[in-house]
């Protein structure tokens, strides 16, 4: 009894382990093709999928949407530096669009030592979800009533939204 019990839960392991990464398998196998891969997020177990996902697949820039007062919410601080050193470590820089605030000023003031570039755009409320732009997929997160995101996979969708940053990021840099 206590031997199949022993087996029950490393059968329970790797089911929990395929689970997981069932959706990159997916994506990885459906590569070829020209449809859009979704994948959905939820609670801080899936916001931590999909950081994991930015850094692993970005390669030498992120580009964010981010309204830092609501990331701020979700996000421990723990969280927010984890994730820059990671990024730090694999030498990839950020350029951050934020709705004006006291958080997005904040963070501004720290950009030189974050690899990271911060335009700070009016309006505190301009936007509440984070975008993250990066390879051949965007990521958005939405931390309104529950904590939800997911991420795209297309060449085409990640264009458009690097074309949508850019055009933003021109037309208040020259403000």
């Amino acid at each position: 009894l206590s031997r199949l019990r022993s087996h029950a839960r490393k059968v329970r392991a790797h089911q929990e382990a395929i689970e997981e990464s069932l959706p990159s398998l997916l994506a990885a196998y459906s590569k070829d093709t020209s449809r859009p891969i979704l994948q959905f997020f939820s609670g801080k177990e899936g916001l931590d999928r999909i950081s994991d996902d930015v850094l692993e697949s970005a390669q030498e820039e992120i580009l964010l949407f981010s309204n830092q007062r609501r990331e701020q919410e979700v996000f421990s601080a723990a969280d927010h530096k984890e994730f820059i050193k990671a990024r730090l470590d694999r030498g990839i820089s950020i350029r951050v669009i934020a709705p004006d605030s006291k958080e997005a000023r904040e963070l501004k003031k720290h950009d030189k030592e974050s690899n990271r570039q911060t335009l700070i755009i009016p309006g505190p409320e301009a936007f509440t979800i984070e975008t993250y732009i990066y390879a051949d997929k965007i990521a958005m997160l939405s931390f309104d009533r529950e904590v939800i995101g997911f991420i795209v996979q297309s060449k085409e969708f990640a264009d458009a939204e690097r074309w949508l940053f850019e055009e933003v990021w021109r037309n208040h840099s020259s403000r």
